[in-house]
């Protein structure tokens, strides 16, 4: 068994510019490697002083802009600088936001795919579509795949139609998917990854942040027929 040397959080931020000090605080306090924040961080670029004010010291971010509204949308990830991290491409997409890195570090290696879907839009078969198609070229890859994020989608209901169509996305790459409880009102969120990820450390703030500790057994590269999922 090998267990990977960082801590992974992620946040529902709502607009980064008057949380600045307290994200910098959560990455601080809880000695994360990796942060992944969501939900509208509402930067207008990679160089908007929200995201300096909130990197503590020896971190770096890579972020992706809502190209149609910068002023809305955005995903940004903070991790140490002592990580690699590599940018992926992703295939254009249309209903969701997605960011993707492969982060590096004492010869681990791990891909985490974050991602924003509005839920001002309703849920399409378009978003399984794309949702599948970003999964197969990733789960292809030698090493674990994380994903996380906020798709408001209410992931938390087991009999929602949505949902078991969402599970049946992740079931056909061999993934395992986590349910965040939704903080008030807000559908939940979710984690999810490859097999060989630990979640048994896997926690929940009051904050809304979650946080784990990975641990990565074997990886074993596995896709199933994805066309069981096209519904």
């Amino acid at each position: 068994m090998q267990t990977l040397p960082w801590r992974v959080g992620r946040l529902n931020a709502r607009s980064l510019s008057n949380k600045t000090g307290a994200i910098h605080e959560t990455i601080d306090n809880r000695r994360l490697d990796v942060f992944a924040v969501t939900a509208d961080t509402w930067h207008r670029c990679s160089d908007d002083a929200s995201l300096r004010l909130s990197a503590p010291p020896g971190y770096a971010t890579v972020d992706a802009v809502r190209e149609s509204d910068p002023s809305h949308g955005g995903i940004i990830v903070f991790h140490r600088r002592r990580f690699t991290c590599t940018k992926v491409d992703l295939p254009p997409l249309s209903t969701f936001e997605g960011l993707c890195v492969r982060l590096s570090v004492d010869g681990d290696s791990v891909t985490l795919l974050t991602i924003y879907r509005p839920g001002s839009t309703r849920v399409t078969s378009a978003f399984y579509d794309e949702m599948s198609t970003v999964l197969e070229s990733l789960v292809l890859q030698s090493e674990p795949v994380m994903v996380g994020g906020d798709i408001n989608i209410h992931v938390e209901d087991a009999a929602d139609a949505d949902t078991a169509r969402l599970a049946a996305v992740f079931d056909a790459f061999d993934m395992q998917q986590h349910i965040i409880i939704p903080v008030c009102c807000y559908p939940a969120s979710f984690v999810a990854g490859t097999k060989s990820i630990d979640w048994s450390s896997l926690k929940q703030s009051r904050t809304a942040a979650w946080s784990f500790a990975a641990t990565i057994t074997e990886h074993r590269r596995t896709v199933r027929d994805v066309r069981q999922c096209s519904m």
